[in-house]
């Protein structure tokens, strides 16, 4: 799990709060300057950054409006257009078909999203965007889970027409956002899922896009890649490892050293250094991926704590609750009483 503090979220996503606060008679500047320390400046800068805890405290602003009416859900909704997510939005838009436009959003998304891994494949002629939480919200996970999914929807105009089948699966039981099945009419929505993923019919990949532009699409790709360039030479490499190793968890294929490695364009010495320069491990990221997934799983899925420790791989329950518990400090049968009463 990467910590939150250790994330940077784009200074486009406080365009939602200042919406929000325009609705409500309000001057967001001064509320931002003095709760956040964000200037009037920096809001105008495309570069400025905000800090994961500075994203979490709007998230939580955003969540407390949502709460107040549910017609508020609506108008959030209405205030996410697919462009707020810049360049790889733009790279998106311009793209020739789906899948394209997919292909961009799986390499590119985390310079925008960090906290999300975005993966797709196919399966029985559907395609399945899955979108797993790498980072902690608290309270906060089953509603910044909804807003993920509410922002890829708004690429969905990119098919062509709204009424596209969808199925959506959370991993959380209970909805943040109780207006969703009315907000997307055509989506079934199934809480407590595996994953959280997104499915759609797989023949839908070659449609082309409407507003898709070869010459600009090109551009905007060069550009994220030199974005790309620049934040592999600043990011933390455990950062890159927690993606791979989630994805390596999700398909059930064995966590090695050397694929991993592979993956990041590194030896397997050169990535164990790199690690240890960063006061992490493989080993210590493993873990902390398995503790990511299994909170999920306990907190938000019907699954016995037999099934999900099965479902990790641990030998038995008695092992798996040793983990857990050197992991988190609790139980988990504790930790999902916790999790329960917070509903309450």
């Amino acid at each position: 799990m990467i910590k939150l503090n250790t994330l940077r979220f784009p200074i486009s996503y406080v365009q939602i709060f200042e919406e929000v606060c325009r609705l409500q008679g309000m001057n967001a500047e001064p509320f931002l300057l003095a709760n956040f320390a964000i200037t009037p400046e920096q809001l105008r800068s495309a570069d400025t950054t905000i800090s994961g805890t500075e994203f979490l405290g709007l998230l939580r602003l955003l969540e407390q409006f949502v709460r107040q009416n549910p017609k508020h859900q609506h108008t959030l909704i209405g205030l996410f257009p697919p462009t707020i997510h810049g360049h790889v939005a733009l790279a998106a838009i311009t793209a020739s078909t789906v899948q394209q436009a997919l292909d961009i959003a799986v390499r590119f998304a985390h310079q925008v999203m960090p906290a999300y891994d975005i993966r797709y494949d196919i399966e029985q002629s559907q395609c399945r965007v899955s979108f797993t939480r790498l980072t902690d919200f608290g309270s906060s996970n089953a509603f910044m889970t909804e807003m993920i999914f509410c922002a890829l929807h708004s690429f969905l105009r990119l098919f062509g027409h709204d009424d596209v089948p969808l199925h959506l699966s959370f991993t959380h039981r209970q909805l943040a956002m109780s207006e969703l099945p009315t907000l997307f009419p055509h989506v079934s929505i199934s809480p407590g899922g595996e994953h959280n993923a997104i499915l759609f019919p797989g023949h839908l990949l070659n449609n082309l896009i409407a507003t898709r532009n070869m010459v600009t699409h090109q551009a905007l790709e060069s550009a994220l890649e030199v974005q790309e360039a620049q934040r592999t030479r600043q990011h933390c490499i455990s950062a890159q490892v927690s993606h791979e190793i989630l994805s390596l968890i999700r398909q059930k294929k064995p966590i090695a050293a050397a694929a991993i490695a592979e993956a990041l364009s590194l030896s397997p010495r050169t990535l164990s250094r790199r690690l240890s320069d960063e006061g992490s491990s493989l080993r210590t990221l493993y873990n902390e991926c398995r503790c990511l997934i299994a909170q999920d799983l306990i907190r938000h899925s019907r699954m016995t704590i037999s099934q999900i420790s099965m479902q990790l791989g641990f030998s038995d329950e008695a092992n798996f609750s040793r983990f857990f518990k050197q992991q988190t400090g609790k139980s988990p049968t504790g930790y999902r009483a916790a999790g329960q009463n917070e509903r309450l």
